[in-house]
């Protein structure tokens, strides 16, 4: 290959990075704008179950959604917990406990994050860890106890 055709191909090769760096750039903004959309309809709408789909797809990662909301969204903790149900009602199991323990890591006293925690890891059949988590919700209502008390019980009731 001589001078001028490796210069055209070293050419070619950043203009498909750029290219490729501002689709990847596209689509984290539309997931940014995506999130805002949940934040604000809570679980309504199309954009939950759309990010969903993204995810399931591989369009985006977790930790690309995980980046967005730190970016684009001030009530984290919802999202992130909003995004875990939603995948789990879907069953894109990947992606509920990475988003629970993101959402954990922001704080770990949020009662619906320690509560789906819990639910979750006992669906999963970690019954220890699920319960370590249930029993650090401050003043429990009678859904977390019953919880508590099935999977002490080794009920299969949720």
């Amino acid at each position: 290959m001589d001078m001028e055709e490796n210069r055209l191909f070293r050419n070619t090769n950043n203009r498909d990075e750029s290219a490729c760096k501002q689709s990847m750039d596209e689509k984290i903004n539309e997931l940014k704008l995506m999130l805002k959309e949940v934040e604000i309809e809570n679980s309504s709408g199309n954009s939950l179950e759309n990010i969903v789909i993204k995810l399931n797809n591989l369009e985006v990662s977790d930790s690309d959604v995980i980046d967005a909301i730190i970016d684009a969204n001030r009530d984290r903790e919802k999202v992130l917990n909003l995004l875990a149900i939603k995948c789990f009602e879907n069953r894109v199991f990947d992606f509920v406990i990475p988003f629970l323990k993101q959402a954990y890591k922001i704080n770990d006293r949020n009662t619906d994050t320690l509560y789906n925690l819990g639910y979750v890891l006992k669906v999963f059949g970690e019954n220890d860890m699920a319960i370590s988590y249930l029993e650090k919700i401050e003043n429990p209502d009678s859904e977390v106890s019953e919880l508590i008390d099935n999977i002490k019980n080794g009920s299969n009731e949720l």
